[in-house]
């Protein structure tokens, strides 16, 4: 975006682009009708629910994707319409593949699924997502396993947006709440606003300590002063 040309260009795109970037949350219609339903009211429509073959206790559970065939529709089409559905809509499933229908046993690619689900209804499939690709690459990015989000601007969770891990706390922010361009690089080491005024104010209370004027005349070896308050107080 910086390249844009001229500078009003430049300025309306990365106005754009910060706009969509504050929008924390995008929320996915599944209630509007598919234009193909319309289209073909004889179409096969199926909601499929995905199983991982190396799924993790931690990872979340994967909200159905509406798949639509034609009539005469296989399972192979069906496998292959399932893995494409999930890579585009997740990042962490971009390498995910479809490989076998669950509650139905072996099954021949070739068989048509009107026979088996009819034309509509709902289907779990199993599959599998190298887990270089799987949501721990994400997680395991930059950071400790088991994150926190915690951003100055309120957020609490992954929200799409770019963040980077205290290298201390571990806790995770925006990179742009952060004071770090979206263009610029995530720096090796980083340390967040709390744990750096952990560590000057602990600073501090080490230099108040060490420059008490009883604690400098204890190391002198000299009598403490008697100030005049306490000359009062006696």
């Amino acid at each position: 975006m910086v390249n844009y040309r001229p500078l009003v260009t430049r300025e309306d795109v990365i106005d754009s682009a910060t706009k969509l970037l504050d929008c924390k949350q995008f929320m996915k219609d599944y209630c509007r009708p598919d234009k193909r339903m319309v289209d073909n009211p004889f179409a096969i429509r199926l909601w499929c629910y995905v199983e991982f073959s190396e799924h993790l206790k931690e990872d979340p559970t994967i909200p159905p994707e509406l798949i639509v065939l034609p009539s005469n529709a296989t399972v192979a089409d069906l496998k292959t319409e399932a893995t494409k559905a999930f890579q585009q809509v997740y990042a962490m499933l971009k390498r995910f593949e479809a490989r076998e229908l669950v509650d139905y046993g072996p099954l021949e690619d070739s068989i048509t699924i009107k026979f088996l689900v009819g034309q509509s209804g709902t289907v779990r499939i199993k599959g599998t997502c190298p887990s270089k690709y799987a949501l721990s690459h994400f997680r395991m990015e930059k950071g400790q396993e088991n994150w926190i989000v915690e951003c100055m601007c309120g957020a609490k969770d992954d929200d799409g947006e770019r963040m980077l891990a205290c290298d201390t706390c571990g806790v995770w922010q925006h990179t742009r709440c952060a004071g770090i361009d979206n263009c610029d690089e995530i720096p090796e080491k980083f340390e967040c606003m709390r744990c750096i005024n952990s560590y000057l104010n602990k600073s501090e209370r080490h230099l108040k300590e060490f420059f008490n004027p009883k604690h400098l005349q204890a190391g002198m070896g000299l009598e403490p002063m008697v100030s005049v308050s306490d000359v009062d107080y006696l």
